[in-house]
């Protein structure tokens, strides 16, 4: 079915559109609100990225916290974080001590041998880190008592 807009002098400036089941009324389109409905989509497009790329950010700032204390912690345990990577297991709003902050958790391995992997765990609230644990491992120092007594027995 085909429209044909036919502009009729009417009350309040509406214009008619004819077809083959008659004429119906609708309102008449201004320009100058169409190009402000295209700019407010414009503005709107914008402040979606630039919020998301906000997010992104903080999570990448985030991660790097939770990284170096995970290297550092591996560190002092004298044991090998594996594939030197942290994976994001959980991330969810939560209120805590009154206030709502973002808490994510972090899984990583570690190895103390490089046979074996070993899994450990680390909560981050907002910018802080409130738990930071690793599965019982035997440490390096046991290993290596172990293997010279295998060699000189």
């Amino acid at each position: 079915m085909s429209f044909v807009s036919i502009p009729l002098a009417t009350p309040a400036g509406a214009h008619y559109i004819l077809s083959g089941a008659g004429a119906q009324c609708c309102p008449s389109l201004n320009l100058p609100d169409l190009h402000k409905a295209n700019i407010m989509g414009w503005i709107l497009l914008i402040a979606l990225l630039l919020v998301g790329w906000q997010m992104w950010d903080k999570q990448q700032k985030a991660r790097q916290l939770a990284l170096g204390a995970v290297r550092q912690r591996c560190q002092q345990e004298g044991v090998q974080l594996l594939d030197d990577t942290l994976v994001i297991e959980r991330t969810w709003p939560e209120k805590r001590l009154g206030r709502w902050q973002l808490r994510r958790d972090y899984g990583f391995e570690f190895s103390s041998t490089g046979d074996h992997r070993y899994r450990g765990h680390l909560v981050l609230w907002g910018r802080k880190i409130t738990l930071l644990d690793l599965q019982a491992h035997r440490p390096t120092a046991e290993i290596i008592q172990l293997a010279s007594r295998r060699h000189s027995g």
